[in-house]
C-alpha cells in the first residue's frame, strides 16, 4: 500500500470566523494587547483563553515566537515542525 500524503496547511487555525483565528491574524501583523483583549470581548470570546493559547506557541504541527515588548504582540517565525 501506499502511503497516505500529509495534507500541509499555511496556518494554524483554519475555521473561518473563529475568534482565535481572528486573534491570530491581527498578532501576526502586530496589535497592542488592551487592543487585542477589546477586541476579543466584542466578539464574546474569553480574553484570558486567546492570550493563554497565542503565548503558548504551538498548536498541532505549527510552532510561531511571540514577541509581547512593549504591551505589542507580534507573531514571528511561524513554521511547521514534524511530530515525532
Amino acid at each position: 500500500m501506499a502511503a497516505k500524503k500529509m495534507r500541509r496547511y499555511a496556518e494554524p487555525y483554519r475555521q473561518r470566523g473563529s475568534i482565535i483565528r481572528t486573534a491570530f491574524r491581527a498578532c501576526q501583523q502586530g496589535i497592542k494587547e488592551v487592543d487585542l483583549i477589546e477586541m476579543v470581548q466584542k466578539l464574546g470570546g474569553n480574553p484570558i483563553i486567546v492570550l493563554k493559547q497565542i503565548k503558548v506557541g504551538q498548536t498541532g504541527v505549527f510552532r510561531w515566537d511571540v514577541d509581547d515588548a512593549k504591551g505589542t504582540l507580534k507573531i514571528t517565525n511561524l513554521r511547521t515542525v514534524d511530530k515525532e
